[in-house]
């Protein structure tokens, strides 16, 4: 009898901790279509930069955390290479990235060449025009803090001028994206 006093009571207190977590948590759960659905935007979303993430052959597993303001999800590709985003509750990306930064040789006070800095604007506002189209009416100047350098690569680090993003970008070959932020 004494036991199931205790299992009673260890049920009741594990339901209050269960229910109060569930009250402030500011970010609702998905269901299964939602989940679905957000996982195969943010593939597309890295295919269409040349990334291999099929949604049924390159994804080993995805997983899918809720904070206080958005979701976080992980991604994991059979190959290993690792990817992650944020999602507001609107479907918005706030944040994507690849598992793996700009590299090679810093190039002090870098200097785009005109050619460079369309390339830089066309890649932004296309990126931006897909997820996110309020805030490409909203961003400053883009401006190029950072430039590394290679044996066959170029990349920088773009900001805008009312720092409302962050870029990490490939220009060199091709251009693709590494990392997007929106920062405020």
């Amino acid at each position: 009898m004494r036991k199931s006093k205790l299992f009673v009571f260890l049920m009741a207190v594990m339901l209050c901790v269960v229910s109060v977590s569930a009250a402030f948590a500011k970010v609702p759960p998905l269901d299964e279509d939602e989940t679905d659905a957000m996982e195969q935007m943010v593939c597309k979303l890295l295919q269409d930069e040349g990334y291999k993430t099929d949604y049924w052959k390159d994804i080993r597993s995805i997983d899918i955390r809720y904070t206080d303001k958005y979701y976080h999800m992980s991604i994991e590709t059979i190959k290993g290479k690792l990817f992650s985003a944020d999602i507001t509750t609107k479907g918005v990306v706030k944040y994507l990235a690849s598992g793996t930064g700009p590299e090679g040789s810093p190039v002090d006070n870098p200097q785009m060449d005109e050619d460079s800095m369309k390339k830089i604007s066309d890649k932004v506002t296309s990126f931006l025009d897909e997820v996110n189209p309020s805030l490409l009416k909203k961003i400053g100047t883009l401006k190029v803090k950072k430039s590394l350098t290679d044996e066959k690569n170029v990349y920088v680090v773009v900001v805008d001028s009312k720092k409302k993003v962050y870029f990490e970008l490939k220009i060199e070959p091709t251009v693709q994206l590494l990392c997007y932020s929106q920062t405020k």
